[in-house]
């Protein structure tokens, strides 16, 4: 959805966004199994500090630039066995369950025992797009209790397959609440699917540092479609309004997301979930959800994860080649920079240019096993729609004289000098790629042109940014014509370079100073000597290059004869061609 970009760049350290995704990716059956051992294990947490595992890079914007980048990159997606769906607990029988909810007045509850302490969580019946109240309380122990709500995740109907909704390492989620017997959190369910909700406690003065409950709850209401459903007309939407052809295809599924979505700064919502169902996300949420997208309409693509930066976005495989794309930093409606759509700035470009906006992606995509590697801008969408020609053809006239005048190696200031270098730098990226598609040559010779954008940083906030180009010639197939009086005459000094597609006039015999007593001129004949050959003609004058046979022409043919200063071009790929000059008795030739 169209929008400003915040300008500040929150990133959360590798080791947290690890640790604080683990809980998130366990079932219930493995996370019961570990609880003997991380129950007596002190998590810290305890001193109810309320700080975030997070740490934040303090980035300063450059120009006009729009930064986004966050630190959602603990949230990837969980492929799952079934989990035992229910509204009660596995830690304790469905009677236990019942008789405790008749009591409070809720309609489900679960619970779960460490030692002397039990840790029950209640709700009712949660009401798809209303906040649904979880009270959590325990008996036993101290009676001084701290307890915590991890991330919800959810999975659609029958796939079992978990994503965290929310980034489980920052805000709300990894905070305790001060010391207390009950308390209650709120969770507002926005997907008609599976939920999976995990409450934990702790009570140091009794040895409990972990003790959780775990309940996977299932919502369904049309008004409320789940994610699948959402992705599923969507792609309806794009075969309806496309060719079909891949490029098409996953343009207007991008185009399609980023109306949806407005970017969350506050760094919560994490997911395809709360994308599109709440149209709300960070980097991550723009990822998985463009991923799903592509996904479902058989476009294979894959996660480029930014640990350095804090950054996700996608990388796609349009036509047998890779691409990067980044959805989040595509959100825009900045329009700063003349003619340049920054809403499609990141769409389908090399690593080398994904990585002039974040840095740290450099050392990703030269890491031994990358997959991804991005080398082609075939389907970059300047190329695509025809800007970047219209770009690279605003220099041409200045190329060109560099060329004319045989240069090898030579310079030229970019035009838009003025943009930020991570404007700038993709930009001209994509002109280079246009001027190396062109054609350049001069009068005589065709040249190949290397174009390379240079975007570098001189000082402070001052930088230069030209094209660096470095010419090779590489002359045009040619031959050349020698001339001779007679068939018996020698060939005279004075020759003509003939360029193949180039017609060229002939010199005549009288500049030639050619004669013959009284005889007419009556014009050349042609032979080369790349394959002994002679032009001929038919009766119908269809002429083609022809070897005697036995020193005969070939039947129904005669000797093809040029007039003076007639043009020539492709008579010979290479070599020589000799013209004879051919005489008349006491007639003009006609």
């Amino acid at each position: 959805m169209k929008r400003v970009f915040y300008r500040s760049l929150c990133a959360v350290l590798c080791v947290s966004m690890l640790s604080a995704a683990i809980p998130v990716r366990v079932l219930a059956e493995e996370e019961r199994l570990q609880e003997n051992t991380l129950e007596q294990f002190d998590t810290g947490a305890a001193d109810n500090s309320g700080t975030s595992m997070t740490g934040d890079i303090d980035t300063s914007e450059i120009g006009n630039e729009s930064i986004k980048n966050d630190s959602d990159l603990a949230n990837p997606i969980s492929h799952q066995a079934k989990p035992q769906v229910s509204l009660t607990s596995d830690m304790s029988s469905d009677s236990e369950q019942s008789t405790k909810a008749a009591v409070s007045g809720y309609q489900h509850s679960d619970s779960a025992t460490s030692g002397s302490v039990t840790l029950t969580v209640e709700w009712n019946d949660p009401v798809l797009g209303q906040p649904t109240t979880f009270h959590v309380s325990a008996t036993g122990g101290s009676g001084s209790y701290l307890f915590r709500m991890d991330a919800p995740s959810y999975s659609n109907p029958n796939e079992y397959a978990y994503e965290s909704v929310a980034d489980p390492s920052r805000g709300e989620w990894t905070k305790f609440t001060d010391a207390c017997a009950s308390h209650d959190f709120t969770f507002t369910t926005t997907a008609t699917g599976s939920y999976n909700f995990r409450f934990y406690l702790m009570d140091k003065a009794s040895g409990v540092y972990y003790l959780r409950t775990n309940s996977y709850i299932q919502v369904a209401d049309d008004a409320y479609p789940s994610v699948a459903s959402i992705v599923n007309k969507a792609v309806s939407q794009a075969k309806q309004n496309t060719n079909g052809f891949e490029y098409e295809m996953a343009l207007y599924l991008h185009d399609w997301l980023l109306n949806q979505l407005e970017y969350d700064n506050s760094l919560k919502w994490s997911s395809a979930e709360s994308a599109l169902t709440r149209g709300v996300g960070t980097c991550q949420a723009y990822e998985s959800a463009y991923s799903k997208l592509l996904t479902a309409v058989g476009i294979i693509n894959s996660e480029t994860r930014d640990t350095y930066d804090g950054h996700t976005w996608n990388a796609v495989k349009l036509d047998g080649k890779w691409y990067q794309v980044d959805c989040t930093w595509d959100d825009t409606s900045d329009n700063f920079y003349g003619d340049l759509d920054q809403r499609h700035l990141y769409f389908c470009i090399t690593d080398e240019l994904m990585a002039i906006a974040h840095k740290g992606h450099a050392k990703i995509y030269t890491a031994d096993g990358y997959a991804t590697r991005s080398t082609s801008l075939k389907d970059n969408y300047f190329v695509h729609n025809g800007k970047a020609d219209e770009w690279a053809a605003k220099y041409a006239d200045r190329i060109q004289q560099h060329l004319d005048a045989k240069e090898n190696k030579f310079s030229i200031d970019a035009d838009n000098q003025s943009f930020p270098p991570s404007i700038s730098g993709i930009q001209n990226g994509i002109v280079a790629f246009a001027m190396n598609l062109r054609e350049w040559k001069t009068t005589d010779a065709k040249a190949d042109l290397a174009a390379n954008s240079i975007v570098a940083m001189q000082s402070g906030y001052k930088w230069i940014s030209r094209f660096d180009f470095y010419a090779t010639w590489k002359e045009p197939a040619s031959y050349t014509i020698r001339y001779h009086g007679s068939d018996a005459a020698p060939a005279v000094a004075r020759t003509t370079r003939v360029v193949v597609g180039t017609p060229t006039a002939t010199l005549t015999s009288s500049a030639l100073g050619f004669s013959c007593g009284p005889m007419a001129f009556a014009g050349w004949k042609a032979h080369r000597d790349c394959d002994d050959a002679w032009f001929v003609i038919d009766a119908a004058g269809n002429g083609r290059w022809a070897k005697l046979d036995g020193g005969a022409l070939p039947e129904g043919r005669s000797f093809y004869r040029y007039v003076d200063g007639g043009k020539v071009s492709g008579t010979a790929p290479s070599g020589r061609v000799d013209f004879y000059a051919t005489w008349i008795e006491n007639k003009e030739y006609a």
